[in-house]
């Protein structure tokens, strides 16, 4: 199951499984729309490869190729957006009043980073709004390994040691999605990064501790996480720091992860009203309340545990959660959610 900070999400430590994946068919959820004309099918080849391309340089939260360097590397880079209220604002820069705050791009400013959960320096305002908000932006950049052909503008990019056996796993795993939610994915700008450790690709979570784990451990532990402000799924080779690591086996992982990640790009599926609805009822049958993971799911800071049951119930849905010896107990446990997730899967456009 997933989780860490607030936004970010990390997986529920548990012993990873070795069991096989279950071969269940979603076809029946999820019907192959009819072509039309040349328009090619949203979960093919070529438009995975191809719809990132064409979208503008300057276009938010979007990550595009910068150029080339030496020793097989493609640079990418992305201007996050991220709106936040006067007083999340105030909070991060307790010395300056927001309403004095003027659009300047030379000045910049700190947020409360939704995934880290600590103080982000480096954002710029770009826009204030007429509730008080503020739009704020901020580069990011990625050094990564380069790909052949059309792979190089697809969702699944890898850092620089990330073996291409790798690569083309998750590039596999990725088309066991529905052709919608690719599409959607794609749409929204996000990267399924590969790398060794999740440290190597987002270095900022060293040194911190996934949401609902045990503060002795790390990201480093974490074979999965998600960061919906720079819109990058991570999906780790190994977990555990130098000379205790060992190999990530829970392939269905990234799954979870995407899980999580079309959730907060859909302005949060897992707030919505039917979703909270189902999720209450659920909880609220299930008579163990000590079972480990119906204490996870109970998280209440910014509706961690609601998060968490969504994104395991986008596993389940598609027959794949991250562990195969949850299935029972969520399918049991969780009939109101996985329903509403069904439904919330197939109308995402």
């Amino acid at each position: 199951m997933i989780g860490l900070f607030r936004e970010n999400q990390a997986t529920r430590p548990t012993t990873p499984t070795r069991e096989s994946e279950r071969d269940l068919f979603v076809s029946a959820l999820f019907p192959p729309q009819p072509e039309t004309g040349d328009k090619p099918k949203p979960g093919s080849d070529k438009a995975t490869s191809e719809k990132p391309a064409e979208k503008k340089a300057d276009a938010p939260n979007q990550w595009t190729v910068k150029g080339t360097k030496d020793g097989g590397i493609t640079s990418f880079g992305m201007t996050a957006e991220y709106k936040v209220s006067a007083d999340e604002f105030k909070k991060a820069n307790p010395k300056i009043d927001p309403k004095t705050v003027e659009v300047d791009k030379d000045k910049t400013f700190t947020v409360r980073h939704p995934t880290t959960g600590e103080l982000d320096e480096g954002w710029k305002v770009k826009s204030k709004e007429k509730d008080g908000s503020l739009t704020l932006t901020r580069d990011y950049t990625m050094d990564l390994k380069t790909r052949e052909g059309k792979a190089q503008a697809g969702l699944v990019q890898g850092m620089k040691h990330v073996p291409d056996s790798f690569l083309k796993k998750l590039d596999e795993k990725v088309k066991e999605l529905p052709p919608n939610l690719i599409s959607s994915l794609e749409r929204n700008g996000y990267k399924i990064i590969a790398a060794t450790n999740i440290p190597e690709a987002i270095p900022a979570l060293a040194d911190l501790t996934p949401r609902g784990w045990p503060k002795d451990l790390s990201f480093f532990e974490s074979d999965g996480t998600h960061d919906s402000v720079s819109k990058r799924i991570i999906a780790p080779m190994r977990m555990g720091r130098e000379g205790s690591a060992e190999p990530v086996t829970r392939d269905n992982v990234v799954l979870h992860q995407v899980g999580h990640a079309l959730d907060h790009a859909h302005g949060f599926l897992s707030s919505k009203p039917e979703f909270v609805e189902a999720y209450n009822k659920d909880m609220a049958a299930i008579f163990d309340k000590r079972h480990p993971i119906y204490k996870y799911f109970s998280q209440k800071e910014e509706n961690a545990g609601r998060q968490e049951v969504f994104a395991s119930m986008f596993g389940v849905a598609l027959g794949k959660p991250e562990n195969e010896t949850d299935m029972d107990y969520l399918q049991r446990h969780f009939p109101n959610s996985l329903e509403v997730v069904k439904k919330q899967m197939k109308e995402i456009k």
